[in-house]
């Protein structure tokens, strides 16, 4: 990065969302206090969204909340990635198994400013429960950025007007054309994720969908063989 400075934090969460608090709090008192270029990643051990985990339990408001507001008081926004949505997977056999996005890559606006072309790339887990992430650092001159394209099927989707409207209610900046910029910045990532997670990784949902049909379908003909031997009898 020749003279060029930044401050990293690497995060391994905490397994309960009481040890977790711990984490977003100190992480907001660090952030407050920086300047420079921030990128911070790793394993926060916590989703950010409902729709962040495939099967397993269901992911309720409690346990996004505290994340989610850590991330809106520091302002910082996901870096672009390559790779899989879900970054981590219990390793289990057939409908056992359990994807969830845990391991991210943010930066703060003066990262974003300055690198904001640097995208995180998850490889292939491997022997491991993760995806290893990769941040690739390359200067900003001569490097291709991928122009941002608004597709109207977003609008379509239930989450999306809310999802606008949460950003757009904020105060950002003082100055109204900066304020303007940075909600427009702010819901660019939102889309893209919103592109990936509902319109990109339909091989997921239709084995999610296979799945929720085979049980269905064991159910009904369980049931059926019930009613046959009561009738039976």
């Amino acid at each position: 990065m020749g003279d060029q400075k930044c401050i990293l934090s690497v995060v391994y969460g905490f397994y309960t969302i009481e040890r977790r608090k711990q984490l977003w709090e100190s992480l907001t008192k660090i952030g407050r206090k920086i300047s420079a270029p921030w990128p911070i990643g790793g394993d926060f051990n916590s989703v950010l969204q409902l729709q962040d985990r495939m099967r397993g339990n269901t992911i309720s408001m409690a346990e996004i909340q505290d994340f989610n507001k850590c991330v809106q008081d520091l302002r910082l926004s996901e870096l672009a990635w390559e790779g899989e949505y879900y970054t981590w997977s219990n390793k289990q056999d057939g409908s056992d198994r359990i994807w969830s996005r845990i391991d991210r890559m943010f930066g703060n606006y003066e990262w974003m400013m300055q690198w904001g072309h640097a995208a995180t790339t998850y490889d292939v887990p491997f022997i491991s429960d993760h995806a290893p992430m990769n941040l690739c650092l390359t200067f900003s001159q001569g490097t291709r950025k991928t122009p941002f394209k608004f597709f109207n099927v977003w609008a379509e989707h239930e989450s999306f007007l809310s999802s606008v409207q949460q950003i757009w209610q904020q105060r950002i900046h003082s100055k109204n054309m900066q304020n303007i910029w940075l909600k427009l910045k702010t819901l660019r990532p939102m889309l893209r994720k919103l592109n990936v997670e509902e319109f990109k990784f339909i091989r997921k949902k239709i084995e999610k969908a296979r799945i929720d049909l085979d049980r269905v379908q064991r159910s009904i003909t369980t049931n059926f063989s019930d009613e046959l031997l009561l009738e039976e009898k």
